[in-house]
């Protein structure tokens, strides 16, 4: 076992023997603009509320405004994540992890109406819209959240699990 003393801080190390972050964000200011960013999308993701069964081209929509939201919330957690393990005693890098978290959550509680706004569309209408071709890149994502119906509750339930 290494003695404490004995162990490098990441300003010791090599930089070529430490992970490039630069691939996911240039720096934490671009991490501080994407998790502004990121609101937007949440807004405008939670902002199909009370329209998934207007139509495919709308769900097709709904679909892609929450997965580009949740694709950025991966890479704002990855990046808070790693930054963190260079230093777990940064405060910055704490306050970073700290603040994409409670942003998760906070998305999480805003579309927690999705599932159950999806399986509230009556049988043959939701297998009307899922067989359009504009749905086909989400077909399996809906095929799946048809076999877990009965693990979905209603909004207001899936809403206070979000919390």
């Amino acid at each position: 076992m290494v003695a404490q003393a004995e162990q490098l801080t990441r300003d010791q190390v090599a930089i070529g023997d430490t992970w490039d972050l630069t691939t996911i964000y240039f720096d934490d200011d671009a991490w501080e603009a994407e998790l502004d960013a990121a609101r937007q999308l949440l807004v405008t993701a939670a902002s199909h509320r009370g329209h998934l069964a207007e139509s495919a081209a709308r769900l097709r929509l709904a679909l892609d405004d929450s997965m580009a939201l949740h694709e950025t919330l991966e890479r704002l957690f990855v990046y808070a994540r790693l930054r963190l393990d260079e230093d777990i005693s940064n405060t910055e890098s704490i306050g970073r992890l700290d603040r994409v978290t409670a942003f998760s959550i906070e998305a999480g509680q805003a579309l927690a109406f999705f599932d159950p706004e999806v399986l509230a569309i009556p049988g043959e209408r939701l297998q009307e819209l899922i067989a359009d071709p504009l749905l086909a890149p989400y077909r399996h994502l809906l095929d799946d959240l048809l076999r877990h119906r009965s693990h979905v509750r209603s909004v207001e339930a899936e809403e206070l699990l979000a919390q």
